[in-house]
C-alpha cells in the first residue's frame, strides 16, 4: 500500500457513502486510516471530525479536510490518478444522471435508517413514504439502464451502484428480486477483489 500524507477517513463500516471512498482508495492503493464514528444518529460535530452536517465521510490529513463522498473521491482522483482510470471526472450526461439517481437513492436510505434509529414510527409519516417510493422508482430507473454498467470494466458508476445495492441488501431495506438485472450486477461487480474488500457482507455481526 502507498502511504499518502497520513490521511484519515471518518466513516462507519456500513456507510454506503463512505464505502464509495474506501473502494476508490483501494483501487488507488492508498493507505488510509479508517475512524469509526459509531452511531450516526447521534448529535455533535466533534463526533464527525468537525463536519457541521454531522455525517460521514470526512477525509482529514495535513492541510486537508473534505466532506462529501463525491468531493473526496474527486480529490483522490486528481491527486493520485492523473489518467482517471475510474472515469471519476466524466461529465457525460448518462454518467451524471446515474450518479445523481444513486446519490438520491442512498440519501433516501439514510432518512429511513435514521428515522428508525431515532425511534420514529416511520410507517405513520408521509415523509418516509416518499423516501420509500423514491428508492423504488430509482431501482426501476436503474434496472431499465442496466446495460450501461459493465462488471468487466470497473468505473465510478459500477462502484457507486454496488455500494448502493449492497447496502440495501445487507440491511434488508428492499427486496431486490423484482430487479434481476441489478441483482446480477451487484453480484458480478461485488465479486471484484478490490471492491470485495469493503463489502458489508464481510462483516459477521449484524448492523447496529
Amino acid at each position: 500500500m502507498k502511504s499518502r500524507n497520513s490521511m484519515k477517513l471518518y466513516s462507519t463500516p456500513l456507510s454506503h457513502f463512505s464505502r464509495k471512498v474506501r473502494a476508490v482508495a483501494d483501487f488507488y492503493e492508498l493507505d488510509i486510516e479508517y475512524i469509526d464514528v459509531g452511531n450516526v444518529a447521534e448529535i455533535g460535530i466533534e463526533k464527525y471530525a468537525g463536519n457541521p452536517l454531522m455525517g460521514v465521510p470526512v477525509l482529514e490529513g495535513e492541510n486537508l479536510w473534505l466532506v462529501d463522498s463525491d468531493h473526496i473521491i474527486a480529490y483522490l482522483a486528481r491527486m493520485y490518478d492523473s489518467a482517471d482510470r475510474l472515469r471519476v471526472h466524466s461529465t457525460k450526461m448518462d454518467d451524471l444522471n446515474i450518479r445523481a439517481v444513486l446519490n438520491g437513492l442512498m440519501s433516501s436510505e439514510v432518512r429511513i435508517i435514521l428515522g428508525k434509529r431515532s425511534g420514529i414510527p416511520i410507517d405513520e409519516f408521509r415523509f418516509f413514504d416518499k423516501a420509500k417510493q423514491s428508492i423504488a422508482e430509482s431501482l426501476k430507473w436503474l434496472e431499465a439502464r442496466a446495460e450501461r454498467f459493465d462488471p468487466k470494466n470497473i468505473s465510478m458508476n459500477e462502484i457507486h451502484l454496488v455500494c448502493a445495492l449492497d447496502h440495501l441488501r445487507y440491511l434488508e431495506l428492499v427486496d431486490l428480486k423484482p430487479f434481476p438485472k441489478l441483482l446480477d450486477l451487484s453480484e458480478a461487480i461485488g465479486a471484484h477483489p478490490t471492491i470485495l474488500r469493503s463489502s458489508p457482507f464481510a462483516r459477521k455481526p449484524k448492523p447496529r
